[in-house]
C-alpha cells in the first residue's frame, strides 16, 4: 500500500497562528481536536548514538517517547527518574530492546530542553468528511541562562488515503502564503536541537586529526596532542560525576594515545620533557585503570552468569558484591586523583609544551617533515610487529603475544594519527586485515587477564560455609569455561597470523607509503 504523504512548513516570524487559520479557511471547516502543552526534555548519549541511528527521545512529565528525524513515533517508555537513564531502568519491551541495541552501556542524558505546543486540527469537507489533518507546532528552546528563543511556528499537514487532492491543495496553498516547505525526512530532529547548547555529532566520531603535508613533525605532534588533551578535558567531569563507564573508557583511550605518541615520536620531543610528560600520563593510566578493571567484570555479569549452569550462578553473588564495594572505593581514589594539583600541572604543563610560543618543542633542529617521518615510523613498526608475529610458535609464552599485541596497538596509533596524511581508501583496506589479528590477540589477552582475576579471588577465599564452596565452585567453573575459550583463541592465532602476513598486506604498506600525500606537497626543506 502506497504510503501517505506529510508535508512539514515553517511560518514566516511574524504569522502568528490565529492568521494562518484565517488564510487556510478556504479549504473548509477547520476544527481544533487536541491542544497538547508541556516541556519536552530531548535525550541522547554523550556521543550521539541515537542520533547516529537517525532517532529521537523526548521525554515529557509521563513518558519518554522515542520518534524518526521525520516524527515517525518508534515506541514509548515510563520517563526517566532523574538526570540520566540506561535501557535496563525501563521495563521489558520493543522500545527497551531498541534502546539497549543503540546505547549501549551508555546513559541518556537531557541534550536540550523546550516548552512545546502543539494544536491538532482536522479539515472537513462538505459532507464532513476529514480530508485532510493539521497540526501547528510551536517550540520555545529554554536556555541555560533561562532566557527563552521563539521559534517560527511549524505546521505538519498529512495527508488522508482517498483525498490525495485536498492535500495537494492545502500544500499548495500554504506555500502561496509565504510558508516555507522544510525536509521532511529530519525535520523533527531539526526542530528540536535548533539552538541547542551543543551541536549533535559534535563528539564520537573516529579518532581524526586533519594535518596539511607542509607541516614539520613537531607541529603534528602538538595539533594531535592538543586534539588528544581535549578529549581528556571533555570526558573529565563525566568520569568525576560517574555518569557512566564510557567517559572514563574513553578518558584512558586519550591517554594511552599520548603515552604511544611521546614513545613512538620520542625522538622529535626534546628529551627532559618527553621523559617527564611520559612519566606523568603513565601514573595517571595506572592510577585510573583499577576503576576500568573493576567496571570490565561488572559490565560482564550477564555474560559469566551464562557461561555457569543455573546451579552455580548463586555462588557468584558474593563476588559480584565485593567487586561493587571496589569500585565505589576505586571511584573515591580516582576523584581524588582527578582533583590533585599534580594532575592539574599535568594538564596544564602539556597544553604550554604543545602550544606555547616559547616551547621547545618548536626548536628549528627538530622541525622534520610530517609525511616523510610518518613514512619511515609506519614500515619500521609493521616489520617489526611481522617479525613478532613470525617468531610466535605453539610454544611461545602468553607474553610474546601480549607483546605483539602492544605492538599492533601502536602500529593502530599510528594509522589513527597520520590517517589524514594517507589514501584512505588504502589504509581502511590494510586495517580491515590487521584487525583480523588484533582481534584475536586483545580477546586472548583479556581472558588471560580475567582468568589472573578469578584464580586470585579463588586462591584467596577462606573459611568453609556454604557460601565459600558455593564462591569456589562458580568461580572454579567460570575459569575453566574462559581457559577453553582462551585456548580456541590460541589455536586460531597461526591461520589468522598467516593470512595478515601475506604478500598482498605488505604490498598494501608499500603502497600506503608511497602514495602522494593526501594534501599539499611537502616544503622542500623543513
Amino acid at each position: 500500500m502506497e504510503r501517505l504523504r506529510q508535508a512539514v512548513l515553517a511560518c514566516s516570524a511574524d504569522m502568528a497562528p490565529p492568521a494562518l487559520l484565517e488564510l487556510l479557511k478556504g479549504h473548509g471547516d477547520i476544527e481544533e481536536t487536541r491542544r497538547d502543552t508541556g516541556p519536552v526534555v530531548v535525550y541522547d548519549t554523550f556521543d550521539w548514538r541515537l542520533y547516529r541511528r537517525k532517532t529521537l527521545a523526548l521525554g515529557s512529565a509521563t513518558a519518554l517517547n522515542l520518534f524518526s528525524f521525520a516524527g515517525e513515533p518508534l515506541g514509548s517508555l515510563a520517563a526517566p527518574g532523574g538526570k540520566r537513564m540506561f535501557w535496563w531502568d525501563a521495563p521489558a519491551s520493543a522500545p527497551r530492546d531498541l534502546l539497549k541495541e543503540v546505547i549501549d552501556v551508555r546513559a541518556l542524558l537531557p541534550m536540550n530542553r523546550l516548552h512545546r505546543e502543539i494544536r491538532s486540527f482536522r479539515v472537513l469537507n462538505e459532507d464532513r468528511k476529514t480530508v485532510v489533518r493539521l497540526a501547528l507546532r510551536s517550540d520555545v528552546p529554554t536556555a541555560a541562562t533561562g532566557a527563552d528563543l521563539d521559534l517560527s511556528t511549524m505546521v505538519v499537514i498529512t495527508e488522508l488515503r482517498g483525498y490525495q487532492s485536498a492535500y495537494e491543495k492545502l500544500v499548495r496553498h500554504c506555500a502561496e502564503v509565504g510558508l516555507t516547505e522544510l525536509d521532511s525526512s529530519r525535520w523533527l530532529a531539526d526542530r528540536v536541537y535548533a539552538r541547542a547548547a551543543r551541536t549533535p555529532l559534535d563528539y564520537g566520531d573516529k579518532f581524526r586529526v586533519d594535518l596539511d603535508c607542509r607541516i614539520g613533525a613537531t607541529q603534528a605532534i602538538a595539533a594531535i596532542g592538543l586534539h588528544l588533551l581535549a578529549e581528556m578535558e571533555t570526558n573529565r567531569a563525566g568520569v568525576y560525576d560517574d555518569i557512566d563507564t564510557e567517559f572514563l573508557h574513553d578518558f584512558r583511550i586519550a591517554i594511552r594515545r599520548t603515552r604511544s605518541m611521546l614513545g613512538l615520536l620520542k625522538k622529535q620531543i626534546p628529551a627532559r620533557q618527553g621523559t617527564h610528560f611520559r612519566k606523568e600520563f603513565k601514573w595517571i593510566g595506572g592510577v585510573t585503570g583499577p576503576l576500568r578493571d573493576t567496571d570490565v567484570y561488572l559490565l560482564e555479569k550477564r555474560v559469566y552468569l551464562d557461561m555457569l549452569p543455573d546451579g552455580l550462578r548463586s555462588g557468584l553473588d558474593g563476588f559480584f558484591q565485593e567487586l561493587e564495594q571496589r569500585r565505589l572505593k576505586e571511584l573515591k581514589l580516582v576523584r581524588r586523583y582527578l582533583s590533585s594539583r599534580r594532575f592539574a600541572n599535568l594538564l596544564n604543563d602539556w597544553r604550554e609544551f604543545l602550544g606555547g610560543e616559547d616551547s621547545e618543542l618548536f626548536a628549528a633542529s627538530l622541525k622534520k617533515p610530517c609525511r616523510r617521518l610518518a613514512d619511515r615510523i609506519i614500515r619500521k613498526r609493521f616489520n617489526s610487529f611481522l617479525r613478532g608475529g613470525a617468531a610466535i610458535t605453539d610454544t611461545s609464552p602468553d607474553s610474546e603475544l601480549h607483546r605483539l599485541r602492544i605492538e599492533g596497538k601502536k602500529l593502530r596509533y599510528l594509522f589513527e594519527f597520520f590517517r589524514s596524511l594517507y589514501d584512505e581508501k588504502i589504509l581502511d583496506q590494510f586495517i580491515k586485515q590487521m584487525k583480523k589479528v588484533q582481534d584475536n590477540l586483545g580477546e586472548f589477552n583479556d581472558l588471560s587477564v580475567q582468568e589472573h582475576l578469578l584464580s586470585a579471588r579463588l586462591a584467596g577465599l577462606s573459611g568453609k560455609g556454604r557460601a565459600t564452596v558455593r564462591q569456589a565452585a562458580a568461580l572454579g567453573g567460570l575459569i575453566t569455561v574462559l581457559a577453553a575459550r582462551r585456548r580456541r583463541l590460541r589455536a586460531d592465532f597461526a591461520a589468522l597470523y598467516g593470512a595478515f602476513s601475506a604478500a598482498e598486506n605488505v604490498e598494501l604498506i608499500k603502497q600506503l607509503t608511497q602514495s602522494p600525500c593526501q594534501q599539499a606537497e611537502e616544503p622542500s626543506s623543513a
